[in-house]
């Protein structure tokens, strides 16, 4: 790690890392990227692992999307990754793919995993420079700052949910495993007494960044369960009200997006409609 870090620092040379490559190989054959060179990340085993303490789970940056679909700490702790997981691109990717790699890429493309991490409240434990400086960050706050390769993302801190809360991810593209994705949607959220205490949403492939509905999230706060359908159609006016501009490209019009991002977010909300405090089922997804 500290000899990787070490090229990172260097300042006379544009180094890229390379992680699963999914990513990056495309960009270096198209020429949207040309460091002078790669440095390979992986040999650093340590960054494979996944562990859990009390607060939190800890995925090492270097972790593929297929161990993230496989792994029992995952599927109970926070399926809403796993759900996202079994729904990127293909079993070829899902395998070499990275969460790190796939997290770093976001700043410059869109990409799938930041939607239910950011849902979830997710951080980033980075390295930087040698001898190294750990820093944590918050997903949010990472995908705001400039792309800048001596920033290395060694793990993803997911804070453990509590046994009263909900998660729901979905999203749509084409029938084709593999296409590009037109809108996604992630939710949780917890509850006290039948009454919702926290609320996080995260809307994606709408902009070129994830979107949070604050003013939603606000007027979800302290809503009694199950919610009413005014509070849900509430919510989707002011979805629509807040959203920025939405991309407009060959995989979907930006009006398409808009109106997809706004059925999406209903459906998970209606989802959190039928939630019950003394159910046994915690999380949903619509594949």
């Amino acid at each position: 790690m500290q000899a990787t870090l070490q090229v990172l620092s260097q300042t006379d040379l544009a180094t890229q890392p390379l992680a699963g490559g999914t990513r990056l190989l495309v960009d270096l054959h198209r020429g949207a990227i040309q460091p002078d060179t790669l440095l390979d990340l992986r040999l650093l085993m340590e960054l494979r692992q996944i562990h859990l303490d009390e607060q939190a789970i800890y995925i090492g940056a270097l972790a593929t999307f297929s161990r993230l679909d496989s792994e029992s700490i995952i599927q109970e702790h926070i399926p809403l990754l796993a759900q996202m997981t079994r729904s990127l691109g293909n079993p070829l990717v899902q395998r070499a793919a990275t969460l790190g790699g796939n997290i770093a890429s976001a700043r410059t493309t869109i990409t799938d995993s930041v939607v239910p991490l950011l849902a979830l409240n997710a951080q980033l434990i980075l390295q930087v420079g040698a001898p190294a400086t750990q820093r944590t960050v918050s997903v949010a706050d990472y995908l705001l700052q400039e792309p800048d390769s001596r920033k290395l993302i060694t793990w993803i801190r997911v804070p453990v949910c509590s046994p009263d809360s909900r998660s729901f991810y979905t999203k749509m593209s084409n029938r084709k495993a593999g296409t590009a994705t037109i809108a996604s949607v992630a939710t949780h959220i917890a509850f006290r007494e039948k009454r919702i205490t926290v609320a996080r949403i995260a809307v994606g492939t709408f902009a070129s960044q994830p979107f949070h509905p604050r003013r939603v999230e606000t007027l979800l706060n302290d809503e009694a369960l199950p919610l009413r359908a005014t509070v849900i159609d509430r919510c989707i006016s002011l979805l629509r009200a807040d959203l920025p501009e939405p991309l407009h490209d060959t995989v979907a019009s930006g009006s398409y997006r808009l109106a997809m991002s706004c059925v999406l977010v209903k459906r998970a909300l209606e989802q959190i409609k039928h939630v019950d405090d003394t159910e046994n089922v915690r999380n949903y997804s619509d594949e």
